[in-house]
């Protein structure tokens, strides 16, 4: 609106410029083509309290870099030059009587230009005083067109150069906000991987300490339980000695022979002696009784 756009124009050239001394001139111009602007007309030169003009410049002694005056070296002596009336001589410089001509002051007021209207826009829409490059945004500026090319309209070569870059800015824009989300996406990948192993650290020393844990208490349960019997000297006998021991019994066994008696021969010579025997006593009784009858001796 009009009033906000007054007051901007009025309480910047007041802080920038006749708050340092300036007369100041100005006015907006606004022909509703979408660029409303300022004309602010400023004087170099200032005046003096008694009404009359200051100089535009003025001598001061050349000062070095710790601030001290600089000697005028006479070449044929090596010393400091001595002038009239014996005073020593010092190197001088001229410069502006005031510094509202000076160059530097262009970056400056336009950084408070900026900041001066950014009171007033919505976030979305603040400006910079910088340029792209120095902002670090991928974004070719545009051209000035002036009011004849916009009179022209896309006659105009440059009002068409403007439609180009803009066209060419918004793809670049774009592809700018793709990788921007790539990168995001890619950060919060990084940082999902740090936690993970962070996570398995954790879990690893957790699983150790567990593991430390269970082998002192296993170590203090089995000092607390009583000491077990010794245990025997003896070797434990071998498998393969055991084997051949038995091999060498029944080696031994069928190499002696068995007891007549416990044979089978044995048991038929034992059984007809004994059948022998008793037959020889049946034939003693009966010549015992023939005897005593009287009877023929057989």
């Amino acid at each position: 609106e009009r009033p906000t756009q007054i007051k901007l124009v009025h309480d910047y050239v007041q802080t920038n410029f006749v708050d340092r001394g300036m007369c100041a001139d100005w006015s907006i111009h606004d022909k509703e083509d979408g660029n409303p602007h300022a004309h602010i007309m400023l004087t170099t030169r200032a005046i003096k309290k008694n009404g009359t003009w200051a100089p535009k410049q003025k001598s001061t002694y050349l000062l070095d870099k710790a601030g001290a005056k600089v000697p005028q070296i006479d070449p044929k002596t090596g010393q400091q030059k001595i002038g009239a009336r014996g005073r020593k001589m010092w190197k001088r410089t001229t410069e502006s009587y005031t510094d509202w001509n000076d160059r530097s002051n262009a970056e400056q007021w336009r950084a408070n230009w900026a900041e001066s209207c950014n009171t007033y826009l919505k976030p979305e829409d603040k400006i910079d005083h910088r340029s792209y490059e120095r902002q670090g945004v991928e974004q070719v500026p545009t051209i000035h067109e002036g009011h004849v090319a916009r009179e022209m309209g896309e006659r105009s070569e440059r009002v068409q150069t403007n439609k180009d870059i803009k066209t060419g800015n918004a793809e670049m824009a774009g592809i700018s906000a793709v990788l921007a989300k790539v990168q995001e996406e890619a950060r919060n990948l990084r940082q999902r991987i740090v936690d993970l192993i962070e996570l398995m650290k954790k879990r690893a020393e957790e699983k150790a300490e567990a593991k430390r844990v269970a082998e002192v208490k296993r170590q203090a349960e089995q000092s607390a339980r009583p000491a077990p019997a010794p245990r025997s000297a003896e070797p434990t006998p071998n498998v393969a000695d055991n084997f051949l021991q038995k091999l060498n019994a029944d080696k031994a066994k069928r190499a002696k022979p068995e007891p007549l008696e416990k044979s089978v021969a044995g048991d038929f010579l034992q059984k007809l002696n004994a059948d022998r025997s008793k037959k020889q006593a049946h034939k003693d009784r009966e010549q015992t009784v023939n005897h005593d009858q009287g009877g023929p001796e057989l």
